[in-house]
């Protein structure tokens, strides 16, 4: 799975400050795959720009480690907890290749 957040600013930072030749590369957790077409067909895509920097203000950069609260999950450790128990990336659309994590609508404090 590449989990990525394009306004992740330490990604940014690194992309900058690591200019080759003048021209900027490309950081897949900044962006994710380039074309999901061509990416082998074992990789996932799961953009967290909805939650990145509501875990990690301002950075946007540990969003994978907890939830608001620190010691609390969040929806990113959950899912990729939750992958790893069941071995499953989207059990309920096992075709799909790529997904959007969203705070909770109920409770926003995960």
């Amino acid at each position: 799975m590449v989990y990525f957040a394009s306004d992740d600013l330490a990604l940014r930072a690194s992309k900058v400050s690591n200019l080759k030749n003048a021209e900027a590369s490309r950081r897949l957790g900044h962006s994710g795959p380039e074309d999901m077409e061509l990416t082998p067909k074992n990789v996932y895509a799961i953009d967290c720009d909805e939650v990145n920097t509501a875990y990690d203000p301002p950075k946007g950069h540990s969003y994978f480690r907890s939830g608001k609260r620190k010691g609390t999950p969040g929806v990113v450790f959950s899912h990729i907890f939750e992958t790893m128990l069941t071995g499953r990336i989207f059990p309920s659309d096992e075709s799909r290749k790529s997904s959007i994590l969203a705070l909770p609508r109920s409770r926003k404090s995960s």
